[in-house]
């Protein structure tokens, strides 16, 4: 896997998409102009902070099988974390694109395909990350400062004596290896254990978007999140997004 650094980009899925679109590669950046998130939400990508990451794969599965990659770059990043913060399991998963440490979220995924409408296989996949690696300076804007957190806190950083960079591109390279290992056997990876014991989910009370609150039972197999509802129903939810219900 060739990893190739920039500086700053408008956005590391874009420029996959619109420049290597037919090479197996990853690109990582310390800033984005243009960081985008789920739905075209603007993503928070400020320079001398964050790591942002894309990957681009062109794999033969079918265009339902792209949601696995989201879910194993979950925890391949959760792992690259754990591995530099050397410390095990200091990272969760809120099902099913982001990533939290200490209940704050440390990173978002987004993973886009170009299908191929005669075969059902996409012509490529990206699946892109960014993460807050240390706080910036003066703190998180006012519209996210309550729920944003940095892998580093100021504090912890001073004690690491290892530049900013080294320490992103170190980070980079852990995920790109730990992605690795887990994609090799794509789409028939084993890592579904791990993505389920490291959910923040379980056995809370979560809102889904646009409908009732509801309890988490569990994660199937399928990564599937299993909701109770309020009349005592089950339901499998394969997509959309959930908040957390705050007590």
């Amino acid at each position: 896997m060739r990893i190739e650094f920039q500086n700053e980009v408008t956005s590391t899925n874009d420029i996959l998409i619109n420049e290597h679109p037919l090479e197996d590669m990853a690109l990582v950046a310390f800033s984005q102009t243009k960081g985008k998130g789920r739905k075209g939400r603007e993503f928070f990508s400020p320079s001398d902070t964050g790591l942002y990451m894309s990957i681009i794969l062109h794999p033969e599965c079918l265009v339902q099988d792209a949601i696995k990659l989201t879910t194993i770059m979950a925890v391949a990043a959760c792992r690259a974390i754990d591995r530099i913060k050397d410390d095990t399991c200091v990272t969760k998963i809120k099902w099913v694109n982001d990533i939290y440490m200490n209940e704050k979220k440390i990173a978002g995924i987004l993973t886009e395909c170009s299908p191929n409408i005669v075969n059902g296989v996409p012509d490529f996949l990206v699946v892109g990350i960014g993460i807050n690696v240390f706080e910036p300076e003066g703190g998180f804007p006012d519209e996210i400062r309550n729920r944003a957190g940095a892998i580093f806190d100021n504090d912890e950083y001073l004690k690491t004596n290892i530049s900013k960079n080294d320490a992103r591109k170190t980070l980079a390279y852990y995920m790109v290896e730990e992605f690795m290992k887990i994609y090799e056997s794509f789409p028939n990876c084993s890592y579904e254990d791990e993505y389920i014991n490291r959910s923040m989910l379980i056995g809370r009370n979560v809102c889904i978007v646009g409908g009732d609150e509801v309890l988490v039972e569990s994660i199937d197999s399928d990564l599937g999140l299993v909701v109770r509802h309020k009349d005592g129903t089950l339901e499998t939810l394969t997509a959309g997004e959930v908040s957390l219900v705050l007590q």
